[in-house]
């Protein structure tokens, strides 16, 4: 470490820790208190305080339990085979509420020896340090964080300027990926709005959303509701030439460690394909299912998990195969790209929400497909609202890819300033 730098315990840099307290659900009374729960923190340290529980607590615990800003709530139950415990988060509450941490947190309030904020990154990069495993204990399920000797753990620490310097840093790259979020979150909510409109009024030869209200003429009633005059409503069918299932037998049997990419349900997103953790088969095993082999401008759904999710094979999976999918293969009135967006829409997993009474099919199959509703515009105005949503989409891949470079560059700060790595003078 730096030499001007000096080695201190994290029980030492604090006025108190205590455990957090869970309370009784309010009946009939108002809440006295918000508590947080892990469900409330993210793994970047940000609490979300609108969510947490409106409990009862006794008075005596709300003296003594009562979150102050500047507090740090560490995680100390939750977790799981893949994930630590150990989670912190910054407690900086938007309103005057009285908040306090659940029985999984544990309370940790800096003394006047530390920058609180700069303890918070520090334990932050704690966290996402692989040593963060030797505190992990389970009892009956339960992943516990071994206090005790967490507290025990000792760190490198700058001055207080150069604390203060380095929090202020770390606090702007964060800031700067919150406000990407935003970005995104907002951009999100224009799509669904205009993902809508698209999909009720159309587009005119214009390129101009169709206006119900000034040209009532324009539109007619259908199964789907009010929907342009020149669209008709079809079931899926009617507009495909083929729609089958892939490979629903054991198809464990098939893998092999390199061959053909075989998708599966976690392969699939609403905005393509991901290409993370697939399994192959051999191209001799490929040409025995040939019934469920991808081409180019496929449809594919989700059966089960996030049933109805669809996308589209893209070029680069032409000859690929699939593992309990649905495979729609288009005949010449619609375009892939279209009807992916109606089967994604609220207007078409909405139909199998409905036929469920309103719970989502554990399995959403052929026979289902083929029975989806599609209000089906002319293939000219087709075109034109997957180039619009192309576009919009496209600036949202924009500003996420934006946002993963934002939170590498701030990783790489955190590595850098909380170490000594690279000095802030």
């Amino acid at each position: 470490m730096p030499a001007s730098w000096h080695r201190v315990a994290l029980k030492d840099l604090l006025t108190a820790e205590f455990p957090g307290e869970w309370g009784t659900e309010p009946l009939g009374i108002a809440g006295n208190a918000k508590v947080l729960r892990s469900t409330n923190l993210d793994d970047e340290g940000h609490l979300d305080y609108e969510t947490g529980a409106e409990r009862q607590i006794p008075l005596s615990k709300l003296t003594t339990k009562k979150l102050i800003r500047g507090d740090i709530l560490l995680e100390g139950s939750g977790g799981g085979p893949s994930k630590p415990v150990g989670r912190v988060g910054w407690f900086d509450p938007p309103d005057d509420n009285v908040y306090l941490g659940s029985n999984f947190f544990r309370t940790l309030r800096p003394s006047k020896s530390v920058d609180g904020k700069f303890l918070m990154w520090r334990l932050l990069l704690a966290y996402y340090d692989p040593r963060i495993w030797a505190f992990q204990q389970q009892t009956t399920g339960i992943i516990n964080l071994k206090v005790s000797e967490y507290l025990e753990q000792e760190f490198e620490l700058p001055s207080l300027p150069e604390q203060r310097r380095i929090a202020e840093i770390l606090d702007a790259a964060d800031e700067a990926i919150r406000q990407t979020e935003r970005v995104i979150a907002k951009l999100q909510a224009v799509r669904a709005g205009l993902l809508h409109d698209l999909l009720t009024r159309g587009l005119d030869e214009h390129g101009r959303l169709r206006d119900p209200q000034a040209h009532p003429e324009q539109f007619k009633d259908s199964l789907l509701g009010r929907i342009p005059r020149e669209w008709e409503v079809e079931r899926c069918e009617s507009i495909c030439q083929e729609i089958t299932v892939g490979i629903v037998i054991k198809p464990s049997q098939y893998y092999v460690s390199e061959g053909v990419p075989a998708l599966r349900s976690a392969n699939l997103r609403e905005d393509g394909v991901v290409l993370d953790d697939l399994v192959f088969i051999s191209e001799e095993s490929n040409r025995l299912l040939a019934k469920s082999r991808l081409k180019q401008g496929d449809v594919i759904t989700v059966r089960t998990g996030y049933p109805g999710t669809s996308c589209v094979v893209p070029p680069e999976l032409d000859g690929a195969n699939c593992i309990d999918l649905v495979i729609s293969r288009l005949g010449p009135r619609v375009i892939p790209e279209y009807l992916a967006t109606w089967i994604n829409s609220d207007f078409g997993k909405g139909q199998v929400l409905r036929s469920q009474g309103g719970l989502a099919q554990q399995h959403f199959n052929v026979g289902a497909l083929q029975k989806l509703l599609v209000a089906l515009p002319k293939l000219d105005e087709q075109n034109r609202i997957a180039a619009i949503l192309d576009a919009h989409d496209a600036r949202i891949r924009a500003e996420a890819e934006e946002l993963a470079k934002l939170r590498q560059v701030k990783h790489g700060l955190m590595d850098d300033l909380l170490t000594g790595r690279v000095r802030v003078t």
